[in-house]
């Protein structure tokens, strides 16, 4: 479901990389994201409140399931 939907937010990742790309995600990152999902946000909006491509919030999620 997660990669179906990144599918659809492809085109960002084309233009300019996020802020913390290529940065390591910390433990609190890692956990208000999945709080964050978990309440509803969209990997759009979670993207711009990590400061991560949709690409790095869709792999970080894949990665609980």
């Amino acid at each position: 479901m997660i990669v179906a939907v990144f599918r659809k937010s492809i085109a960002f990742t084309a233009e300019m990389p996020a802020a913390k790309s290529y940065f390591p995600w910390a433990d609190e990152e890692k956990q208000r994201l999945q709080e964050s999902y978990a309440e509803g946000g969209t990997l759009e909006a979670l993207s711009g409140e990590f400061e991560r491509t949709t690409w790095a919030i869709a792999v970080q999620l894949q990665k609980w399931g």
